[in-house]
């Protein structure tokens, strides 16, 4: 069963090559047979059948799992000329993939190759199911479970698709067409794209589709007569399909024997899975170490805000496990037969709720190799364990490095530093860069959130003893060949979002955003490309909207806003009131310091007097200072800032300075200047600035003077 998880399906990936290919090694105690997924994890659950069915494989980089979700990026997930009113992205580079793993599909299998995949899918309009014949009460079905078994047919054929369901069931079972398509996988692909149509992520896919009719249980499910009904996401409300998992095993796999076998037809009992079957549960979400404490109930209740945002976490937390809670408290027997595979080391790609992976490929590999360090140690600490308690002894489980050696260097370096498997300078000596940093970024937020953790109070590690080592007050321990930063360097201030934070730890340990084309620069830097791509995205989406697109883009960037902001590296603008004015200001530092910039601003003024009845005059004000912008106030929305600049302001008066000034106390002379300004930006574009301005006096008779210019215009940002 693999859950959901968004770029944390490369995780997925890398745990399920390695759990699959070291099952392998041992034929006499397992045999993977079914696998149910939601959204990323379906994809991942076909790939570990394909796995299981297929011969040997000792080099990561060659399989389908790395392959498919390592060639997934940003570049190719967004583009431009694809606008759509209910997309964000597009699925060019997934067409790509997907097209990969089918041209496997079709060079065949052998025939002892019968397995079943469970895919839960989202109705995008719910059916309403009528309750009896004449029942006023109709249920909305929203939630669907298609499951489709795959049999080799040899090598060089097409393996058979078909539906496997019970059609003589009480409850209508939802069917693919299968029968009579000249292009069965095309239609698995399609199921696979509609289970992980994240919605506002991916367009809804319309699916053919049937339900089975008890009465006439053979009907059959041809292309020509099925129904087309759009679907999304089957994370929504059944993230973890236990459930389904359960009932296929118990009603599916018949008991006995060294290899098991499919009942053929099903026949639909809802038994609980034999004895001898295990359940293996994948969800990068879960962890072993402890996190903070979450809100009180008096933080939570303090406003109509607060409590409005806790009810809608509670509700999309309850929704995506619902499932999951409803089979475990009716089959409480399964808790004995699920193997729960928890996280330990927070992957790269968790930020910017699991997309943050798509943006470097680097991330997608660190995080494959992470999860195939964490199956090792899942085979080693709960796997062996389930075996023993079905077996009654203890046999000896094959390992995958224990036969290939190829392109394990990445893996081997994180046992070394994190499992003491080895020399951690010896192993990590030839892996990238990119690779390293990666894993010291893991490793520097596990050691953060664990002391987090312990200075709110909490004493509970978990079973993580990196995690109890945080709590007191370790440093995290040294990826070799990383750049050495100050101590502290990986605690998270209060005042970082989590994107800046990650990316801070990133450049700091010498990663280079390469996908991003650009070199090495400061986290500032990368974290602006960051956020620029992803304002593009909602600019797009915004644009594409036939109604009410200002509406969906004021609402993107404040999305955009609770996940990312860094000041622009360079600024412009032009503004106009009593002066009109140039401007420009550039970052000083990253980090603590990004707030500071230095400001330069040219001022033409003397516009009032071409309108009155005296002499017409111009006087024209260079001046350079310092500016700071408040970050606890700033977003994409809005970003106030206080500054403090001086000059000398050129009069036409006296020839811009280059001659006498005939009347010293009129306020046009050329003189010293100085402007303490507040401004504020809306959205990166609109600026308002009000300026308290100061002339000084230097010659005889001259008063010092001042003035109020208020000024409004728009502004331009270079990254």
């Amino acid at each position: 069963m693999v859950s959901g998880g968004v770029s944390l399906g490369s995780y997925e990936a890398g745990f399920l090559y390695y759990l699959v290919e070291s099952m392998k090694l041992s034929p006499d105690v397992f045999d993977v047979r079914i696998a149910t997924g939601a959204s990323a994890g379906s994809i991942n659950g076909l790939l570990t059948l394909l796995s299981a069915c297929d011969a040997k494989s000792t080099d990561p980089k060659t399989s389908l799992f790395y392959t498919t979700w390592t060639d997934i990026g940003f570049p190719g997930l967004f583009d431009p000329k694809q606008k759509s009113p209910i997309s964000l992205f597009s699925r060019n580079t997934m067409n790509k993939v997907s097209d990969r793993i089918l041209a496997r599909v079709g060079q065949g299998f052998p025939e002892s190759c019968d397995v079943v995949l469970g895919v839960t899918t989202t109705r995008l309009s719910p059916k309403r199911d009528a309750l009896g014949s004449r029942s006023q009460l109709d249920l909305p079905r929203a939630e669907e479970r298609f499951v489709v078994r795959l049999r080799g047919k040899g090598n060089g054929k097409t393996p058979i698709l078909e539906n496997y369901v019970d059609p003589t069931y009480g409850f209508p079972q939802v069917l693919l067409p299968f029968e009579d398509n000249p292009r069965p996988t095309e239609t698995l692909r399609d199921l696979l794209y509609a289970s992980s149509a994240f919605p506002f992520a991916f367009q809804p896919v319309t699916l053919p589709n049937c339900l089975t009719n008890p009465r006439a249980p053979n009907a059959p499910c041809l292309p020509g007569t099925a129904s087309r009904t759009p679907f999304v996401d089957g994370g929504v409300f059944d993230n973890q399909p236990l459930g389904l998992a359960s009932r296929l095993a118990g009603d599916g796999l018949l008991p006995g024997g060294t290899r098991a076998a499919f009942a053929s037809p099903l026949k639909r009992q809802n038994k609980l899975p034999s004895d001898d079957a295990i359940v293996v549960y994948v969800d990068p979400e879960l962890t072993s170490f402890s996190r903070p404490p979450e809100k009180t109930e008096a933080e939570r209740m303090k406003s109509a805000a607060s409590l409005g945002m806790h009810y809608m976490e509670m509700f999309v937390e309850s929704a995506r496990t619902k499932e999951l809670l409803s089979v475990l408290e009716a089959t409480p027997e399964l808790r004995e037969r699920l193997a729960i595979a928890a996280t330990d080391v927070p992957p790269v790609s968790q930020s910017l709720a699991s997309f943050f992976g798509f943006f470097d490929k680097r991330f997608r590999e660190i995080d494959f190799y992470l999860g195939m360090r964490a199956a090792r140690n899942f085979m080693d600490e709960r796997l062996a364990a389930h075996v023993s308690r079905v077996r009654g002894d203890s046999p000896k489980l094959g390992h995958y490095e224990d036969v290939a050696n190829t392109n394990l260097e990445p893996y081997r370096c994180i046992r070394a530093v994190l499992d003491a498997q080895g020399s951690p300078g010896d192993t990590c000596r030839n892996v990238a860069p990119e690779l390293r940093a990666g894993l010291q970024t893991s490793i520097a937020r596990l050691y953060d959130t664990c002391a987090s953790a312990r200075e709110m109070g909490s004493h509970d590690f978990g079973e993580s003893h990196a995690c109890e080592r945080a709590m007191r007050g370790a440093e995290p321990p040294k990826v070799p060949y990383v750049p050495i930063v100050p101590a502290k360097f990986n605690r998270k201030s209060a005042s970082e979002s989590e994107l800046s934070y990650v990316v801070r730890l990133l450049v700091g340990y010498g990663f280079v955003f390469r996908d991003l084309g650009l070199g090495r620069v400061d986290a500032a830097r990368a974290e602006r490309e960051i956020h620029e791509n992803l304002r593009e995205v909602m600019d797009s989406f915004a644009s594409s909207q036939p109604e009410m697109g200002t509406a969906v883009s004021a609402l993107g960037r404040a999305l955009l806003g609770t996940l990312t902001y860094v000041p622009a590296s360079a600024i412009v603008h032009v503004s106009i009131g009593p002066v009109i004015e140039a401007g420009a200001s550039f970052r000083l530092g990253a980090g603590k310091s990004r707030f500071l910039r230095a400001a330069t601003a040219l001022d033409f003024g003397g516009l009032s007097s071409f309108s009155g009845g005296g002499g017409a005059y111009v006087t024209l004000a260079p001046m350079a200072g310092i500016e700071a912008e408040i970050l606890p106030l700033s977003g994409p929305a809005l970003q106030p800032r206080v500054g403090l600049r001086g000059g000398y302001l050129f009069s036409s008066e006296d020839g811009f300075a280059t001659g006498a000034c005939d009347d010293g106390a009129r306020r046009v002379c050329s003189r010293p200047t100085a402007q303490a300004y507040v401004a504020a930006t809306a959205f990166d574009r609109i600026r308002l600035q009000l300026a308290f301005a100061m002339l000084f006096a230097q010659r005889k008779d001259e008063d010092f003077s001042w003035s109020i210019l208020p000024t409004g215009g728009i502004q331009f940002l270079w990254p």
